[in-house]
C-alpha cells in the first residue's frame, strides 16, 4: 500500500507541477497538454535516477538549493522587508469560521490538522539507508532535520505570506487562490513573476527526482524478498548500480495514473487517497510500536534510542497520525470542489480499502525462507554497500 501511495503521489506531483511549465510562458494549456507535460516530467526524472545515486544526489542538491532561495530567501524578505501587517494579524479570524458555519475552536483544530501534513518528507531518508554511511547514526539524524527543516520552512512562509499578502480577506473569501504568488509578484514586482515560477519548477522536479528513487527503492526491497510477481524482473539493476527494474515499474503505475488528469474530479480522487495512503502505513506503523514497547516484547537496540522518554513519545506520534489518518479520510464535502462527485468525497477511503497489500517475505529464526536477504552484497569497508552492487539478482 505505502509503495502505491508514494507512485501515486509521483503522478500528482508531476501533475501540480506541469502547470507552472505554461505559466512560465504565459500559456494556458488544455487538459491533454498538462497530461502530456506532466509524462515529459516523470520520464526526465526517471532518466536522471537510472544514472544512479550520485547523479541523484547532485539534481537534489540543485532543488534544495532553489528551494533555500524560494523558500527561506523569499520568506525572509516578505517577513523582514515587505511586512505589511502587524504580528497581531496572527490571531485575526477575518470571519473565516463564520464562513464556513464553524467555531473558532473548531477552525483553530482545523489548522493545526492541516499544518501537521507538512512535517513529512522524513521518509525518503529511509529509502536510501542501504547506500548511506553509518546508515544506523545517520538515517535517524537525517530524519529528524527532514521534519525540523521542512516544518521550519513551512511555517516561515505562512506567516510571510500572510504578513505580506496586500490583502488577507481576499484569501479567506476564496477570491485570491494564490496567495503565494500574489505576495511575492506584490512585493517585489511584475519582474519576480518568471524567476519565481522557474525556482518553483525546479523544487518540483527535484521532490519527483527523490520521491521516484525512493519508489524505486522501496520496490527493489520488496521484490528481493518475492512478495510479489515479476519480482526478478523489478529487482534488476543496472551498470550504474541503479534499481532500474523498480524505476520502470514505479515509472509505469505512475504514467498509468495520468490519464486521471484529463478530468478534473478523478485527478483530485487520486490526491485525496495519496494523501491518506501516506499516513495510514505511518499510523500503522506506530500503533504496532507501541503495542510491542507495551507488552515487553521489542526494546529498540540502535544507535539512537530515548529511553524513558520512548513510550510516550511513540504514544504520541500513534495519536498524531491516528488523528490525521481520520481528518484525511473523513468524507466531507466541504473539502471538495463544487459540485464533485461522491466518489471524489470518498476517494480516501475508497482507495485504501481497495489497495493490494502484499504478504511481506519473513525470516524465521529457524532459518531464512527464499527470498529473504541475508547476505550483505560486497563493498568496501566502512561503508555498508548498495543492495543492487550487481546486475544479478540477490
Amino acid at each position: 500500500m505505502w509503495q502505491f501511495a508514494v507512485m501515486f503521489a509521483n503522478t500528482t506531483v508531476a501533475y501540480l507541477a506541469s502547470p507552472w511549465v505554461f505559466a512560465l510562458f504565459g500559456a494556458v494549456p488544455t487538459p491533454a497538454q498538462l497530461v502530456l507535460v506532466s509524462l515529459g516530467f516523470l520520464l526526465f526524472c526517471t532518466l536522471v535516477n537510472a544514472y544512479g545515486i550520485n547523479f541523484l544526489r547532485w539534481f537534489v542538491s540543485l532543488g534544495i538549493a532553489a528551494e533555500a532561495v524560494a523558500s527561506v530567501g523569499v520568506g525572509l524578505s516578505l517577513l523582514l522587508v515587505f511586512r505589511k501587517h502587524g504580528f497581531s494579524m496572527l490571531t485575526e479570524t477575518l470571519h473565516a469560521p463564520a464562513a464556513v458555519g464553524s467555531s473558532t475552536i473548531g477552525a483553530f483544530l482545523a489548522v493545526i490538522a492541516v499544518g501537521g501534513w507538512a512535517f513529512i518528507g522524513f521518509d525518503a531518508c529511509v529509502s536510501t539507508a542501504e547506500e548511506t554511511k553509518d546508515a544506523a547514526r545517520q538515517v535517524p539524524r537525517a530524519m529528524w532535520w527532514a521534519l525540523l527543516s521542512v516544518g521550519s520552512v513551512v511555517i516561515l512562509n505562512a506567516v510571510a505570506v500572510e504578513l505580506a499578502h496586500p490583502d488577507p480577506a481576499e484569501v479567506v473569501s476564496g477570491r485570491d487562490l494564490d496567495p503565494v504568488t500574489t505576495a511575492v509578484v506584490h512585493s517585489f514586482g511584475g519582474w519576480a513573476d518568471k524567476p519565481f515560477i522557474a525556482v518553483v519548477l525546479v523544487s518540483f522536479t527535484a521532490c519527483l527526482m527523490a520521491s521516484q528513487g525512493g519508489a524505486a527503492r522501496g520496490l527493489y526491497s520488496l521484490a528481493r524478498d518475492d512478495v510479489f510477481p515479476f519480482s526478478r524482473q523489478v529487482r534488476k539493476v543496472n551498470r550504474h548500480k541503479a534499481p532500474i527494474g523498480g524505476l520502470v515499474a514505479a515509472t509505469l503505475v505512475s504514467c498509468a495514473a495520468l490519464p486521471l488528469g484529463l478530468k478534473s474530479a478523478a485527478m483530485g480522487s487520486l490526491i485525496t487517497f495519496g494523501s491518506a495512503a501516506t499516513f495510514v502505513p505511518f499510523f500503522l506503523l506506530t500503533l504496532v510500536a507501541l503495542v510491542a514497547r507495551l507488552r515487553g516484547s521489542w526494546k529498540p537496540a540502535g544507535e539512537v534510542r530515548y529511553g524513558r522518554w520512548g513510550t510516550p513519545l511513540n504514544a504520541l506520534a500513534t495519536v498524531w497520525t491516528g488523528l490525521e489518518v481520520v481528518n484525511i479520510c473523513w468524507p466531507r464535502t466541504i473539502l471538495a470542489p463544487a459540485g464533485a462527485p461522491w466518489y471524489q468525497v470518498w476517494a480516501a477511503l475508497l482507495g485504501w480499502a481497495s489497495s493490494p497489500w502484499p504478504a511481506s517475505a519473513t525470516c524465521s529464526p529457524a532459518g531464512p525462507r527464499t527470498g529473504c536477504a541475508t547476505t550483505p552484497a560486497p563493498g568496501p569497508s566502512p561503508a555498508p554497500a548498495p543492495a543492487w552492487t550487481s546486475s544479478r539478482p540477490p
